[in-house]
């Protein structure tokens, strides 16, 4: 057994190798062969070979683990009496060689040929920046009517993309990716991370006003491409309240972290709180993550959790409650929250 697992980690290694340990020298040489000419063509055609790359470095595998296999059942049944007795005389010298020889080809191609193509291919993308920051800004600015500033560019040449980072010109602080490429033409998260932003300075206050302390607050919106449209009125971008009022097509999503002791009633009762409050503001179309830990992490000198790192801190972790936007709907009562209100153990 032991030669079938060291010709499958040696062809793992690199194809051809196991073939050589099993003393299939030129079978083993073909496949290294085979793989150098196969790594050069795929970095040629910018990794669209990827499936045909991978494809022979597993057929190597296979061959080898099925050959050794093979091998150590013919020498069972002494019906191979010629062949070598359990890994002796391997050829441990030209198994090193060519795994070194193939690794050194295989990455110094690799790079050469990057130098060589993506070099010159990046310093075309690069006089090609402006001409993209133009087009995108002019995308948004007749898109959203207002203007905006591209604060930084590049291309993403294993995907054929553009990824730019873009602020409005009248809030520097504001920042939203967008894309642009053949398929999809430019995607933008201005809308979104608009909301987010809205979002957030709206709940804030109401949050903080039932936990004070050691709160983090986290509010993103939901929305798709017609909500996105929608969005956009009369040559003006709706705020996310003022889309509210008209929409329902919305999903908000609310995730509040809270380091304290739980009295399980209170809690449900706060919750209930701040579920009301915020339907007085509008705020219907709801789905609410409120986590509670453990104060011992005061103590470590910890004072807030938060997405990230929810985790790490998972083993203090003591309620959750986690409805929907369809089951909060049903919330009418704190008994209403009961079901979805639970201990962390």
């Amino acid at each position: 057994m032991k030669n079938v697992i060291l010709a499958t980690v040696l062809s793992i290694v690199y194809p051809g190798i196991g073939q050589i340990y099993n003393r299939q020298k030129i079978k083993g040489f073909i496949f290294v062969v085979i793989q150098l000419i196969l790594a050069v063509l795929n970095i040629l055609a910018l990794g669209k070979m990827n499936l045909l790359y991978n494809s022979i470095w597993v057929i190597g595998i296979i061959d080898a683990f099925v050959f050794a296999i093979i091998k150590e059942k013919r020498a069972k049944h002494d019906l191979d009496e010629t062949e070598d007795t359990e890994g002796k005389k391997r050829p441990w010298v030209l198994i090193a060689v060519t795994t070194v020889v193939a690794y050194l080809l295989h990455y110094g191609i690799a790079y050469l040929l990057g130098t060589a193509l993506f070099s010159p291919l990046q310093m075309g993308m690069q006089q090609q920046a402006p001409s993209i920051k133009s087009e995108v800004q002019s995308y948004l600015e007749k898109k959203y009517h207002k203007k905006f500033v591209v604060d930084q560019e590049k291309y993403i040449w294993q995907t054929g993309a553009y990824q730019l980072v873009v602020h409005p010109a009248d809030d520097p602080k504001l920042f939203f990716p967008v894309t642009k490429d053949e398929v999809y033409g430019i995607v933008d998260g201005y809308i979104q991370r608009l909301w987010v932003k809205q979002s957030t300075e709206e709940v804030t206050p109401i949050v903080k006003s039932i936990y004070p302390e050691h709160v983090t607050i986290e509010s993103a919106v939901a929305i798709d491409e017609t909500d996105e449209k929608k969005a956009v009125k009369l040559n003006k971008v709706l705020t996310y309240k003022e889309y509210r009022k008209e929409n329902k097509g919305y999903v908000h999503d609310l995730r509040i972290y809270v380091i304290k002791t739980v009295n399980p009633t209170e809690e449900k009762e706060n919750l209930f709180r701040l579920i009301t409050e915020l339907r007085k503001h509008g705020i219907t179309e709801l789905r609410l993550i409120a986590q509670y830990f453990d104060p011992v992490l005061l103590k470590k000198g910890v004072s807030s959790v938060n997405f990230d790192t929810q985790l790490k801190y998972f083993p203090y972790q003591t309620y959750i409650c986690d409805p929907n936007e369809y089951d909060i709907k049903k919330v009418q009562t704190v008994d209403d929250l009961d079901q979805h209100f639970r201990e962390v153990k």
